[in-house]
């Protein structure tokens, strides 16, 4: 049986059956029905995924992740991966894995069961906060960066890298080798590049990080104390780290150092957006750019929505994900800056340099959550602090105290920003249809159907 259109025929027809069977309610399901059980793609709108109960969370510690800020994410078409985060007002939380109100954990969850599970994982990275993840391929776990707390009183600068088939155990690249020829002397590769080597960066948090091909860049971040704009690149083939770019040779036209920005790899230049300090934000009018090559930044200024002739508000804390279908895309979502908490969504095409707001808004102004994006373009959105008034009263770089305003979350949201391939929509409707029940998922996939 080949054809997909018969699959998803039979499918519907085992599903009508069981539900006939059930509940007379849903018989006759017409094209006009408003029925609750008739799927409905809606692009723009966060719909709510997983909801964690905190009384449920609280009283089983490895079954519900808790709330918490400053994590990361990062996903692949069936799995959603969670690392750290931060909670002072964590109540009943499992202090296997919780130190100093931070979540020295990984979490899985599972996009189509819609259930966590927490790893047993050897050697989990001790920086739990405002560290960066990336997914390489389907599988590679990598953790950089990170503080413990208090904030800024240690910093890491080892690379953690997982299998995420195995489960086991992080592996660490110090970045410390240096590759040497034969009889120790250097290398013709060595030597050509003896005057680009630096050493490997120092311990920050609240860096960028993107991946290309076999190499990994790391940009700005702080110590708690000092911020930088440093570019610096891991080979992860040789494990050798190289500075790009140092800071502290600032020059005109060269971005501020800051931490909590965010960064995007595009033909051959680093996008950065947002990000600032303890005492201000950065404007997202002009947006900077690093050449990978010649190693110099560029400016560029974009234009504003065509509608409200707006640009988003200077922000940092924010998420923001880059369209797996057409790179060029990229959404930023919330964040704070300028003494207000964000709800906001905007879209920036690299190409044409434009912004476009779009017509919907966050569940709650929130800043210090995590997002990811799937390889089909479904975006997700984790955790965060949600503010109920515009301010924020909590700065993981200044470790100020909050009031009842803010709230952190473990709720997890769902859209699609982009129009997917049918097949995607298509799939979204099995997932809807047969998202009670175990069984009925091996149902779907004994018609040759992957949920995967």
């Amino acid at each position: 049986m080949s054809n997909p259109y018969k699959r998803l025929k039979l499918l519907y027809s085992s599903w009508r059956m069981n539900n006939d069977s059930n509940s007379s309610e849903q018989n006759d399901i017409k094209s006009n029905s408003t029925s609750e059980d008739v799927y409905k793609f809606q692009p723009f709108k966060l719909c709510l995924e997983y909801k964690t109960d905190i009384k449920k969370a609280v009283k089983y510690p490895n079954n519900f992740p808790m709330p918490r800020s400053g994590h990361r994410i990062v996903c692949n078409s069936r799995y959603i991966i969670s690392y750290g985060g931060y909670n002072p007002r964590s109540v009943g939380s499992n202090n296997r894995v919780q130190s100093n109100e931070l979540y020295k954990e990984i979490w899985k969850f599972d996009c189509v069961h819609k259930k966590w599970r927490l790893l047993d994982v050897a050697n989990t990275p001790p920086y739990a906060a405002s560290n960066c993840c990336t997914l390489i391929g389907n599988n590679i776990l990598t953790i950089f960066g990170g503080t413990s707390f208090p904030f800024g009183e240690e910093s890491g600068n080892d690379l953690y890298v997982l299998d995420m088939t195995e489960e086991e155990k992080f592996t660490i690249v110090t970045g410390d080798q240096a590759e040497r020829g034969a009889e120790g002397e250097a290398g013709e590769e060595e030597a050509a590049a003896q005057e680009e080597r630096g050493s490997k960066p120092p311990g920050r948090y609240g860096q960028a990080v993107v991946v290309n091909e076999n190499y990994l860049y790391s940009i700005g971040g702080t110590t708690g104390f000092v911020y930088s704009m440093d570019v610096h690149r891991l080979c992860l083939t040789t494990h050798r780290w190289s500075t790009l770019y140092n800071s502290d040779l600032f020059g005109p036209g060269d971005p501020e150092p800051r931490y909590r920005h965010e960064a995007v790899y595009f033909q051959g230049h680093i996008y950065v957006l947002g990000g600032g300090t303890e005492a201000r934000v950065f404007s997202l009018e002009d947006i900077h750019s690093f050449d990978t090559s010649s190693r110099v930044w560029a400016t560029s200024h974009t234009s504003p929505d065509p509608l409200s002739l707006s640009y988003p508000a200077p922000r940092k804390c924010h998420g923001l994900v880059q369209a797996a279908s057409t790179p060029s895309t990229l959404f930023i979502l919330g964040g704070v800056g300028g003494g207000d908490v964000l709800d906001d969504v905007w879209r920036l095409d690299l190409l044409r340099l434009q912004w476009t707001r779009l017509p919907l808004r966050l569940p709650n102004k929130v800043y210090f959550h995590a997002t990811t994006v799937s390889p089909q373009d479904k975006v997700y959105m984790f955790g965060g602090i949600t503010c109920t008034t515009s301010g924020p009263d909590d700065d993981s770089s200044s470790g100020s105290n909050e009031t009842s305003a803010t709230e952190r979350t473990a709720d997890l949201y769902s859209t699609y920003l982009t129009i997917p391939r049918l097949r995607e929509i298509c799939l979204e409707a099995v997932k809807y249809y047969y998202k009670k029940h175990t069984y009925e998922t091996r149902l779907v996939e004994s018609y040759g159907i992957s949920l995967r």
